[in-house]
């Protein structure tokens, strides 16, 4: 098999993986199916665990669509307390190095960023098998657990993961990005720019999903199951983590807490549901629910209730974290209004999309204003909000583009030399359209 060209022996490493449903895992495996179809011999460690469900095990071994998974298996005790999460963690950690050793030697090995230091123990096979290391970066930690207090930055353990984390991507061929801002973001900690590639994360839904009968208006069977008829919904759909802080959202809510036309629906899972619970029982909120995840089929319809999308990203962290809940929101093709600093993907978005809104935190009378503008939007202003919105993300978001994309930029492209400023050619959609 080439080095560069060719059918390769492709390995990806990351949590999560087909069957589960988590948004890492429907991307990796996208990625999988497609370079399985380009005639790569792909394989894929993961876990065992279904990752928001510990209790659930999937099995050791499958073949799936041409991709042979192997699975590892550490504890499952959740993420009920940090001490919990840290066990958890590590001991994947040990099961997927064990696991590594059992693997034939591969041309390119993919790591992800689930669990964290995946990319130390995918360099080590590198190291070890002689195979070119991409690590392709969901985030950045534990810059962005520094960033939000969850670590401190002077202790031992964010030190000791900051210098793996640098020896990591240092070590890299290719460190692939989501977003301009995440590039910096590595660029400044000394990796080479012309080893860095954007590739944004694409949409996971099927766009004929979102044209279903009865998916938008009063109609919308997931506005009646829910007791949402008659009111405007303001939903936040997605992870609800410490890197995505609510404040002023839920703010807003209290200001609204007498207009009985509103409702704020939430719907996913994390550590912030409980700021949620706190905030509705502290003020005795009538115009807030909460929801669970839904299954992906049900998501067009949950997706397409709202009258408003709320996309919320830290302050701080900008670059650390790729808010991609976005994306379904501009295939659903609703208002929205991000709750972030202008200085981030979401900030680039709302500067060449229509419908959406930018506030910062603590503005709740920006929020409160924005949410005023699009209550006056007509039904003629949303349908074109919602053509333009499906019209780019299908342009800049393209699935078999950005696929296309990563395997020649990052996989099968030779590797750049040292003094090169950049990848020639390439170039993603919402970059040439900036």
């Amino acid at each position: 098999m080439g080095c560069f060209g060719g059918a390769l022996r492709v390995l990806l490493i990351n949590q999560a993986f087909y069957p589960d449903t988590v948004a890492t895992a429907q991307h990796t495996t996208d990625l999988a199916q497609f370079l399985a179809s380009r005639g790569h011999a792909v394989s894929v460690l993961c876990s065992r665990r279904a990752y928001s469900q510990p209790d659930k095990i999937f099995s050791r071994t499958e073949d799936f669509d041409g991709i042979h998974i192997v699975r590892a298996r550490g504890t499952g005790f959740g993420k009920g307390s940090f001490l919990f999460r840290v066990v958890d963690i590590f001991t994947l950690q040990v099961a997927f190095l064990f696991r590594l050793l059992t693997f034939s030697k591969q041309d390119v090995v993919i790591a992800f960023t689930s669990p964290p230091l995946v990319s130390f123990l995918a360099w080590l096979y590198c190291r070890l098998r002689g195979a070119r290391l991409v690590s392709w970066l969901m985030d950045i930690n534990p810059d962005a657990a520094i960033a939000v207090g969850y670590l401190s930055p002077m202790g031992l353990v964010s030190r000791i993961l900051l210098r793996i984390l640098k020896f990591t991507l240092a070590k890299s061929d290719s460190v692939v990005v989501l977003d301009r801002w995440m590039k910096e973001r590595v660029i400044a900690k000394g990796v080479a720019a012309a080893k860095v590639v954007v590739v944004p994360p694409w949409d996971i839904q099927d766009p004929a999903a979102f044209d279903q009968p009865n998916i938008r208006g009063p109609l919308n069977p997931f506005r009646r199951e829910n007791g949402l008829e008659g009111k405007f919904v303001v939903l936040y759909s997605g992870n609800l983590s410490i890197v995505h802080p609510l404040d002023t959202l839920l703010k807003a809510a209290v200001r609204l807490k007498d207009d009985a036309s509103t409702e704020f629906l939430f719907i996913g899972g994390g550590l912030r549901t409980s700021d949620v619970d706190h905030t509705r029982e502290k003020y005795r909120l009538k115009n807030l629910l909460q929801l669970p995840y839904q299954p992906r089929t049900r998501l067009p319809f949950s997706l397409s209730c709202a009258d408003v999308h709320v996309i919320v990203l830290g302050e701080k962290v900008s670059g650390l974290v790729h808010t991609s809940k976005v994306y379904g929101t501009l295939m659903a093709g609703v208002p929205f209004i991000v709750v972030a600093p202008k200085e981030s993907h979401l900030g680039d978005l709302v500067g060449v999309v229509p419908g959406g809104f930018q506030v910062e935190h603590g503005d709740v009378d920006g929020f409160l204003r924005s949410l005023a503008s699009i209550r006056e939007l007509s039904d003629d202003d949303r349908a074109v909000i919602r053509l333009e919105q499906r019209r780019y993300l299908l342009k800049n978001f393209a699935l078999q583009e950005l696929l296309t994309t990563f395997e020649e930029a990052a996989i099968t492209r030779p590797l750049p030399s040292p003094d090169s400023d950049s990848i020639p050619g390439f170039q993603s959609s919402h970059q040439r359209s900036r």
